[in-house]
């Protein structure tokens, strides 16, 4: 009989929770939408990819849960605005992405979203290396990795929107 330990608890949850998440996506790209939430989305030029149909919903949900979340602290702790770190990425998230003509339909809330579900799904990675390794520091190398992956993925939208300006 196996023994339940601490690390197979941690390897269940995250294994749990990445079933979960894939599976609330799924949902929320399949549903229809109101009328109402239909009007109210932004346009986006062409056609989502599947991937950005899976992503989009929980990106989104969790740039709004995190940028409230954060407004909230950051007025508790009254910082000004000018030096708030949540403002300055969401400033310059959304500058990126007008730069890079709005990719997929992305807004800055949902762009800060996409790199938190990125950075959740590389800490899922790195949890199941770390069962077949044994490293810890797979653990945090993955979920930065995996954080960076949707800024890459902006920088280079950019670069090929001026690129397309240019010539």
């Amino acid at each position: 009989m196996i023994g339940i330990t601490p690390e197979l608890v941690v390897y269940y949850v995250a294994a749990g929770g990445c079933v979960g998440l894939v599976a609330w996506a799924i949902f929320l790209s399949v549903r229809p939408l109101p009328q109402a939430m239909r009007e109210a989305q932004p346009e986006h030029s062409g056609t989502r990819s599947p991937i950005f149909q899976l992503l989009a919903p929980p990106a989104h949900w969790m740039g709004l849960v995190v940028a409230d979340m954060c407004a909230r602290i950051e007025l508790k702790i009254g910082r000004d605005a000018r030096r708030s770190i949540l403002l300055s990425s969401r400033i310059r998230a959304g500058k990126s992405l007008m730069a890079a003509g709005r990719p997929e339909g992305l807004n800055a809330d949902d762009f800060l979203g996409l790199i938190i579900l990125s950075a959740f799904a590389g800490l899922i990675a790195g949890l199941a290396l770390y069962k077949f390794i044994g490293s810890p520091f797979l653990v945090v190398l993955c979920a930065v990795v995996f954080a960076y992956l949707p800024v890459r993925w902006l920088r280079s939208k950019v670069q090929q929107r001026h690129n397309e300006i240019n010539y």
